[in-house]
């Protein structure tokens, strides 16, 4: 994971106007602070100061440059303080769109309440919050320096085989499942040059060691797509979200449930798809009758957490924590989420589940399922109430499993009984 960035700020940007004024060199300065070349670079470009009307006053000054830089960072904070906001340009980050693409569209969306410039979109991705939630891989141009610094990505393990015929197995967490963006498509051709991918670096002003950037200048063996080394491969995705969802659909419906999929590429913030599919299941089941059947709702996908407190959780726990606040002890519904690989955030826990007697059970261990919300501890309060399930690691990886059990309030039936 990239390191997060670390501001300049008021003595350093003292320290530089000082050292400017002693004309000194960029890499001179770059030393005494401690920081990249890179970045002092940039940080004079950025808040240079110019007025043509008072052209003698034009320089480097350290109050007006944090000024600047101040202004800056708030337009990067309206992600964060814009919940909705953040929520879209996640999701459309998710399905594959780029920042430009995104800030384009709300440019011209008439119903959008914001406006927002593609390079707020990139600062929040690679800030801490945008870190945590490991946004940069789903970056297209992310894919492209993988594969440029790689002898096996962008197709170059097809050509390493070939004239041998060549069958490649996927196991897809990709939404869409593009074969070229699981594992950067080894065995599947890549468009993109090295060029490419030294100008994405140097748009983005990202600093490399020397070395790396010369390994990248040199032309690599990545693979065209239409590449005569590839007509030897083939390609199949033997497992991925959707068939996660198709399975536990077939032993549901064996089972006498009816089965309503959701959709196996539902994003967002963990806690608001929580508190929506309980409420979802409110209204289903006022509306069932003793003899109709059980209803299960099915979902996947990847949601995230916006970490706010300092507690150990997941999104999939937190998506259940949610939907019990939401459920508030409701009789006759039951919620599940897990990771498919078995570790549901940092914690090697695949995710939780919780019932109609979650709450009670957390009153009485002194738990308080709000509070744990608040600080995003649900791995903690699913621990507390015995809720965790904890499968170890699967070894494979389909992205998140949900499921929400409706039972008919008239006629409440055991949970094992019907699934």
């Amino acid at each position: 994971m990239r390191r997060p960035y670390r501001k300049l700020n008021i003595d350093e940007r003292r320290i530089l106007a000082t050292m400017l004024q002693a004309k000194a060199t960029k890499t001179k300065i770059a030393e005494t602070l401690g920081r990249d070349r890179s970045t002092i670079h940039r940080e004079i470009k950025r808040n240079w100061w110019h007025d043509d009307e008072v052209p003698q006053a034009d320089g480097y000054w350290h109050v007006t440059a944090q000024t600047l830089a101040d202004r800056r960072y708030m337009k990067r904070r309206k992600l964060e303080q814009h919940k909705d906001l953040r929520q879209e340009v996640i999701a459309k980050l998710k399905t594959g769109w780029s920042p430009e693409q995104i800030a384009g569209r709300l440019k011209i969306e008439p119903r959008a309440p914001y406006r927002i410039c593609h390079e707020t979109i990139y600062q929040y991705i690679y800030s801490e919050s945008g870190q945590s939630q490991e946004l940069g891989r789903y970056l297209p141009e992310r894919q492209k320096k993988r594969k440029h610094l790689s002898l096996v990505k962008g197709g170059q393990l097809a050509a390493a085989c070939y004239p041998a015929k060549l069958l490649t197995l996927l196991i897809s967490d990709v939404p869409g499942d593009d074969p070229s963006q699981i594992a950067s498509g080894p065995t599947v051709g890549e468009e993109s040059t090295a060029l490419d991918a030294l100008d994405i670096l140097d748009r983005r002003g990202i600093a490399l060691a020397p070395h790396i950037r010369t390994a990248i200048a040199k032309a690599s063996s990545v693979v065209l797509p239409n590449d005569p080394r590839l007509k030897c491969a083939q390609t199949r995705i033997v497992a991925a979200p959707s068939h996660s969802i198709a399975a536990a659909a077939k032993l549901a419906v064996a089972a006498g449930l009816d089965v309503r999929d959701l959709g196996d590429a539902l994003e967002g913030e963990a806690r608001d798809l929580g508190a929506q599919q309980a409420q979802l299941a409110l209204s289903l089941q006022s509306k069932l009758t003793p003899s109709d059947r059980p209803i299960l709702l099915l979902s996947g996908g990847e949601c995230t957490v916006t970490r706010c407190g300092d507690g150990i959780g997941g999104p999939n726990a937190e998506y259940t924590l949610s939907a019990a606040i939401t459920l508030n002890g409701q009789q006759g519904i039951h919620v599940l989420a897990c990771d498919t690989d078995g570790v549901d955030g940092a914690a090697e826990v695949a995710g939780a589940y919780a019932g109609p007697d979650t709450l009670s059970i957390a009153q009485r261990a002194g738990s308080d399922a709000a509070a744990a919300l608040i600080r995003n501890d649900a791995h903690g309060f699913f621990a507390a109430v015995k809720g965790q399930i904890i499968t170890g690691p699967t070894l494979t990886n389909v992205n998140d499993f949900r499921a929400v059990l409706i039972l008919p309030l008239n006629e409440l039936a055991i949970i094992s009984q019907v699934v």
